[in-house]
């Protein structure tokens, strides 16, 4: 048996293995040797703890709720991150880990991974979805301008916590730079 090239948690707001951007980065980093962790969303009849193709999974209670009104998003968002902030603190104590790799939206989620960014661990924010615009697009009117700025906030203050932060597209990249992050 060989040690572990590293160990790496990632986080997201989604069914794992369903998201197929996760599941191969996941994959990826399993088969280079790192020992993965995946904390994530947990539909109904799934196992609370699994492991799946040599990825440890702590799915959360929660489910998502697509096409509800914001305060449902940001209820269950912030749900998840209560309970994903609390599995990763424990689940780092127990055994380290070296990177906090989290998916983003929403982009506050960054808070699980901060205990363990305290303690040693790099944290990764992974932009799946810039977040103003996607708020924008979902809720109309006042309420998604509102949600929208107010997110705008939450974005750059989390991209400035994260030691290193990763776009889908370049364009994703341009417009972070273009609103002042490195």
């Amino acid at each position: 048996m060989t040690m572990a090239a590293g160990r790496v948690c990632m986080v997201v707001h989604h069914y794992f293995p369903r998201d197929v951007r996760v599941r191969r980065e996941a994959r990826a980093l399993a088969v280079a040797g790192y020992d993965v962790t995946v904390v994530c969303l947990r539909m109904p009849g799934q196992p609370a703890r699994e492991r799946w193709e040599g990825i440890e999974i702590a799915r959360q209670p929660i489910r998502r709720h697509r096409g509800r009104p914001l305060p449902v998003y940001l209820a269950e968002y912030l749900a998840m991150t209560a309970l994903a902030s609390a599995a990763v603190a424990g689940l780092h104590r127990r055994r380290p880990f070296d990177v906090v790799h989290v998916h983003a939206p929403p982009d506050f989620l960054l808070a699980a991974g901060l205990l363990a960014g305290l303690t040693g661990a790099r944290l990764v924010l992974d932009i799946h979805d810039l977040t103003p615009e996607l708020y924008a697009s979902r809720f109309g009117g006042l309420g998604g301008l509102g949600a929208s700025r107010l997110a705008g906030l939450v974005e750059q203050g989390a991209c400035r916590l994260a030691d290193r932060v990763v776009t889908v597209t370049d364009v994703f990249g341009r417009r972070l730079t273009e609103r002042g992050l490195d």
